[in-house]
């Protein structure tokens, strides 16, 4: 196993689907997630498996930020 050319295809594999979200979409979310906030609703975060740790560090990070 080529530890570096696993590093590298899933640099790129992450890369390429940064690269396909555009400013309008980002902007997009970012005012959906402000009228969420600001009209008292709830932001749903979810994973399964090692996903749930990172929905759960998430939840904390929007927690202290918002």
């Amino acid at each position: 196993m080529n530890i570096i050319k696993s590093f590298e295809d899933y640099k790129n594999s992450i890369n390429l689907v940064l690269s396909m979200v555009t400013n309008k979409q980002l902007k997009s979310v970012i005012k959906l997630i402000e009228l969420t906030v600001k009209n008292k609703g709830k932001i749903c975060i979810v994973g399964n498996g090692g996903s749930s740790s990172i929905a759960s560090h998430v939840s904390v990070d929007f927690a202290k930020v918002a």
